[in-house]
């Protein structure tokens, strides 16, 4: 199956490669890779840190296409980024996931469901098991006592019809957490958009999460913590002004 792959990143060089580096052996040959479209936002570092990072891409991607945007935001980076593509499929990932083992075959399941919009990867910080009916992900129902939707589609790492990443990017409001626009009311045309196909979350053939992520450990070292109201992010008072333009992007 041929794919382009998005990576989005800032200025971490060093979960970059470490991502990279795991998903060149246990992800990417899965796949044939077609073009590829990398975003760096100008957060978490200085100018070297930057050209670090693009040079990590570029040893990895020769032909990558960069973007290098002034002001940060991730989802501006994301839209950017599924905008840019064309193929039928688009391989999404970020800088702070790394794949410890290889992670099994990730393109069948849209053989099989032709509704699917999203082949997840399953990862460690998830808490639901992926038994039989745990994987397959259909479309949000109405739940009333939470007063929302349940969310089916992510912007976590995975696999993606190339048609509906599209379709997404044209919907969503990148002043907003982009993953969070897909339910709670958030972004009604969006939400309404992707209620229209499935997800399906994969494991390995043990039903075994598949990716760790780094971004968490990270942050917890530093202090840093993030608040959503509203879609919108805000931060903690030990979080840097210099780093407060990144919203998006921590978790």
């Amino acid at each position: 199956m041929k794919a382009d792959l998005c990576i989005v990143a800032t200025r971490r060089p060093d979960l970059l490669v470490r991502m990279l580096d795991s998903f060149g052996r246990h992800v990417f040959p899965k796949i044939e890779i077609d073009r590829v479209f990398a975003n760096v936002d100008p957060v978490f570092g200085n100018a070297e840190n930057q050209a670090a990072a693009v040079s990590i891409i570029k040893g990895y991607f020769p032909t990558a296409t960069i973007f290098e945007p002034e002001t940060p935001g991730f989802c501006a980076a994301v839209i950017r980024l599924w905008q840019a593509t064309a193929a039928d499929y688009v391989l999404h990932t970020e800088e702070d996931w790394y794949a410890p083992a290889d992670v099994g075959d990730f393109t069948a399941p849209f053989l099989d469901y032709p509704r699917l919009a999203q082949v997840q990867f399953h990862m460690d910080f998830q808490q639901e098991p992926v038994g039989l009916r745990a994987k397959y992900k259909r479309r949000s129902k109405s739940l009333p006592f939470l007063k929302r939707r349940t969310r089916h589609i992510d912007t976590s790492p995975g696999l993606m019809k190339g048609e509906f990443v599209r379709g997404c990017a044209n919907l969503m409001n990148p002043l907003l957490d982009p993953e969070r626009q897909f339910c709670g009311n958030l972004n009604g045309p969006l939400e309404k958009y992707a209620m229209g196909f499935d997800g399906y979350v994969h494991g390995d053939h043990g039903g075994a999460r598949v990716l760790q992520d780094t971004g968490r450990e990270w942050l917890r070292q530093r202090g840093i913590k993030k608040q959503i109201v509203d879609g919108a992010v805000s931060w903690n008072e030990s979080v840097p002004p210099a780093l407060q333009g990144a919203a998006g992007k921590l978790q």
